[in-house]
């Protein structure tokens, strides 16, 4: 990181930190356009997602030529917004991938930039600003700063307010944060809950009541419900989440084998990076849940094991997925129903085939 002399600047070009706006005076080596007030804030943003942006911002940012023509100029300014739309994209998976798997200070720097970059795209009181106020409020809520995650949903309600032909997609994600926030912050289970089920509403008006993006709702309702000592209703929320997860990799599966056997080229389903890792963790806190808390069902345990294993294949984790199709294996000769026997079987096969061999 170099330093910057604030005194070299061209008169009245002041140079704000990155992340805060405050007055800099360190200077990143690499692009050499992106500038912090302090280390801290260096180290923040290099660990959450400047790296993937620092070439881009290069062109973005560096001093470019006179432009004559009017058309050179609009060709310019097209080009610009290209860059800056790229930019919200890559801060806005950065911070989703980041958020999955709970490293919710590093998520922050992200969410700030795509509300910066979505901001200059889409104006100031576009829907499109909704999400990125909502990767702020989860990565508030997850580092336990509820005062902040509440200020940036106010944002999104306000937004949605005004604009009242939003998504239901939008909408699902708006009532999932706040389900959350009151679930963690303030404890207030009947309100989260009534948040959750409009969750699963819209999501199920957008995708289908039996599709994954509409599961985390399921999800979240059956932590509720266990927090409450409801186990009966938890454990059927939670066989729901597995159900649409053993379906969707079960068909996802069989379309990647036949694809394989027709030819190496075909195209095959995937499932995002933050959307595998969100699926990893919740089929394996119901496992864990199941093993812990509740009674445990044999036929329950056996389905979730090899939804969990099936993922794990799919995400080219094969040492993994024999471990925990193994695991399955063991729970489903305890059931009279032996077609779940033979579909375990089948793909533990399938799992041992595909394992690295040892020499």
């Amino acid at each position: 990181m170099l330093s910057v002399n604030p005194l070299s600047n061209p008169k009245g070009v002041r140079l704000l930190c990155e992340l805060c706006q405050a007055p800099a005076f360190l200077l990143c080596p690499d692009c050499r356009v992106t500038y912090y007030c302090s280390t801290e804030h260096q180290r923040s943003d290099f660990e959450s997602v400047h790296p993937q942006l620092c070439s881009l911002l290069v062109r973005l940012r560096a001093p470019k030529p006179a432009l004559c023509s009017e058309t050179e100029r609009q060709r310019s300014a097209e080009k610009c917004l290209q860059i800056r739309r790229h930019l919200l994209d890559i801060c806005q998976q950065a911070a989703e991938r980041l958020l999955v798997s709970g490293r919710y200070s590093q998520a922050q720097p992200a969410a700030m930039h795509a509300l910066r970059f979505g901001i200059v795209v889409h104006g100031l009181r576009s829907l499109q600003l909704v999400p990125a106020y909502l990767l702020l409020a989860e990565t508030a809520t997850g580092m336990g700063v509820y005062s902040q995650a509440e200020e940036y949903l106010s944002h999104a309600d306000w937004t949605v307010l005004k604009n009242p032909d939003c998504s239901p997609t939008l909408l699902a994600k708006l009532h999932r944060i706040h389900g959350t926030l009151l679930f963690f912050s303030k404890g207030n289970m009947t309100e989260a809950l009534r948040h959750f089920a409009n969750d699963i509403y819209y999501s199920s008006c957008a995708y289908g009541a039996g599709d994954i993006r509409t599961a985390p709702g399921y999800f979240h309702m059956a932590n509720i419900f266990l927090r409450q000592r409801k186990e009966d209703v938890a454990d059927s929320f939670y066989a729901e989440v597995t159900e649409i997860w053993h379906a969707h990799l079960s068909k996802m599966l069989q379309g990647r084998l036949q694809n394989s056997r027709e030819t190496e080229g075909a195209e095959e389903d995937c499932i995002e990076e933050p959307q595998a890792a969100e699926a990893v963790k919740m089929l394996t806190e119901i496992w864990e849940v199941r093993e812990r808390v509740l009674k445990q069902d044999s036929a329950k345990g056996a389905r979730n094991l090899h939804a969990l294993a099936m993922l794990h294949f799919l995400l080219s984790d094969v040492s993994k997925a024999y471990e925990v199709a193994l695991k399955a294996l063991l729970i489903a000769k305890e059931i009279p129903n032996q077609d779940e026997v033979q579909a375990i079987t089948t793909f533990l096969t399938l799992a041992e085939s595909k394992l690295p061999v040892c020499k």
